[in-house]
């Protein structure tokens, strides 16, 4: 099985917040918004799980990309990622971790959540990111000899897949959506990515 997860957080990586002098590149990495999709082998969606999670402070970064103020995430909040940290776990432990850049949600945002929770554990996992870099072929803007990573807009371009299809399946599953940014959309936009591309055997036998 899969899960096609996506989060959003109280800061940007560290060399992003230190280049705009915003104070919060020391600052833990705190998921405010997770969501997911779990699928069967066939990408039935079996269940979702969408939360927010409050955080005292969020960076001039992370509001511009997800519009999250501490006002939003205190009414939005009804648990904590600790609180919530053993069906999480259920839900990912045994299944395939499918995300944009899983260096980011695994690595720095979910794994780190877990580690406060006092859980480590192996998780496997597949980067759509990194996979379809020499698949999606995008000069690389610094004038590198390796192509670009693929944005996940770019990916949805580059597979012909609507934000409207995106959309449309987004509220389907979760009942509501705000666009891009939102993980609702983005982990439903992972998951029509990852589809349509082992149907069209882009990613063959499904990783």
């Amino acid at each position: 099985m899969y899960v096609f997860l996506d989060t959003e957080t109280n800061r940007g990586p560290s060399k992003s917040e230190q280049k705009e002098k915003s104070g919060f590149e020391n600052v833990p990495i705190k998921i405010v918004q997770m969501s997911y999709l779990i699928t069967d082998d066939n990408f039935e969606v079996l269940k979702t799980f969408n939360k927010y999670y409050y955080s005292e402070k969020i960076s001039p970064r992370a509001y511009k990309t997800h519009g999250l103020s501490p006002e939003d995430l205190k009414e939005l909040s009804k648990s904590t990622f600790e609180e919530d940290s053993e069906l999480i776990l259920v839900d990912l432990k045994e299944d395939v971790l499918v995300t944009h850049n899983i260096e980011w949600d695994w690595d720095l945002c979910l794994k780190e959540e877990f580690k406060r929770c006092n859980v480590e554990y192996s998780q496997n996992t597949f980067c759509t990111m990194k996979y379809f870099t020499n698949i999606c072929k995008i000069p690389n803007p610094y004038g590198y000899k390796n192509y670009k990573w693929p944005s996940l807009e770019e990916l949805l371009k580059y597979l012909k897949i609507t934000k409207n299809e995106v959309s449309d399946c987004a509220q389907n599953y979760f009942g509501s959506v705000n666009g891009q940014h939102d993980s609702r959309f983005d982990s439903t936009a992972v998951y029509l990515a990852f589809k349509k591309a082992s149907e069209k055997s882009i990613i063959k036998n499904g990783v």
